[in-house]
């Protein structure tokens, strides 16, 4: 009986675990750290028309999307540089960034970020 027991308790371990395996394709959240370095590291905010001058601010994080991304709000202030060569004021922007999970060219599982919801 004590060898019954054993052998399903192994096969419903062993379901449970092919179950979870098979069908989760849940990938943890980036941290705030990771989103603005992988925001940093896509070159998007980089520009000669215009120059961030505060640090960026995560202030919102979605749930997971279908694909597997996530969607996150930043805020950032930044100045234009105008056509007739001067800086505009400091304006305040919240914009969107999708986050997923991608390959470095060494196969490193690194973020990456891509402007837009």
């Amino acid at each position: 009986m004590k060898q019954k027991t054993m052998t399903f308790s192994f096969l419903f371990l062993l379901a449970i675990m092919n179950m979870h395996s098979v069908g989760c394709s849940y990938v943890s959240r980036p941290s705030d750290e990771e989103v603005i370095k992988a925001i940093d590291d896509s070159g998007v905010l980089k520009s000669e028309s215009f120059t961030i001058t505060s640090p960026l601010t995560v202030v919102e994080r979605s749930s997971q999307n279908k694909d597997d991304s996530w969607t996150f709000r930043v805020k950032m202030t930044m100045t234009m540089r105008l056509p007739n060569g001067t800086v505009s004021e400091p304006k305040e922007n919240i914009t969107y960034f999708r986050m997923f999970k991608a390959k470095d060219g060494s196969g490193k599982n690194v973020w990456k970020a891509r402007l837009g919801k």
